[in-house]
């Protein structure tokens, strides 16, 4: 093999040789080298997804941390805003106002303050000083209310921004501004406000007219109350005494 290298070199063909010898070679190193990005691609490609399911993941988490910090802040931001409302309100001079919260119970809308704390039946109850029930019965500890959207709640006469007179009652499902004479027509979001009567002030702020719900042929009119808050949203609640 030495003897033939040297006879190619002197007669100048070992150029040629290793030319023809890289030649026939590139091939097999061409396949190799495909071979091993073959093996190496699905480990690559697994690697990656994993990568992108951890990254999907640790945005997913973010997010949620997110939220549920903009859920804190806005909750935050709610309650200071009624506590504001609350001491601007100028009329707490003139009663008593205990300030509670809504309590989960089995047995209808309840809140966290009874007997021992001075509530006492056929108290008002209000969510930003709008008229959402009446303390029912009364315990030491808390206190049971009947809402102003429920069947049982005690009629109170109310007047609109017009001097239009009606009931304020509840249906089961919304409040209504009932008994009004067909001749008398409020304006669309007139406010509803309390008259004077046995256990309500007079001026208390109750919602404003919504939609007409009774028909042509009926003798009264009855109007859907409209009602900007909600005792089960609230995060705190007055009681009139």
């Amino acid at each position: 093999m030495v003897i033939s290298l040297l006879v190619f070199d002197y007669f100048g063909l070992a150029g040629i040789f290793e030319k023809m010898l890289s030649f026939l070679t590139k091939p097999m190193q061409v396949s190799a080298r495909s071979l091993v990005l073959k093996i190496e691609w699905p480990f690559v490609m697994a690697e990656k997804s994993i990568n992108s399911a951890r990254k999907v993941q640790m945005l997913e988490e973010r997010y949620s941390e997110s939220l549920a910090q903009l859920t804190s802040l806005k909750q935050l931001e709610q309650e200071n805003q009624q506590l504001k409302n609350l001491l601007q309100n100028s009329d707490r001079e003139d009663r008593t106002v205990i300030i509670t919260s809504p309590i989960v119970s089995q047995v209808g809308p309840t809140i966290g303050v009874g007997s021992n704390d001075g509530v006492g039946v056929g108290d008002l109850v209000f969510v930003s000083k709008t008229l959402v029930g009446r303390i029912r019965e009364v315990f030491p500890e808390y206190a049971e209310v009947d809402l102003v959207t429920q069947t049982d709640f005690q009629p109170i006469v109310a007047v609109t921004a017009e001097g239009f007179k009606g009931l304020i009652k509840g249906d089961g499902k919304r409040v209504v501004f009932t008994e009004v004479l067909p001749e008398e027509s409020p304006a669309p979001e007139s406010r509803i406000q309390t008259v004077g009567q046995v256990g309500v002030e007079n001026g208390l702020f109750v919602g404003q007219i919504g939609k007409l719900l009774s028909s042509a042929s009926e003798t009264v009119k009855t109007y859907q109350v409209i009602q900007h808050v909600d005792f089960y949203a609230a995060s705190i609640v007055e009681i009139y005494k």
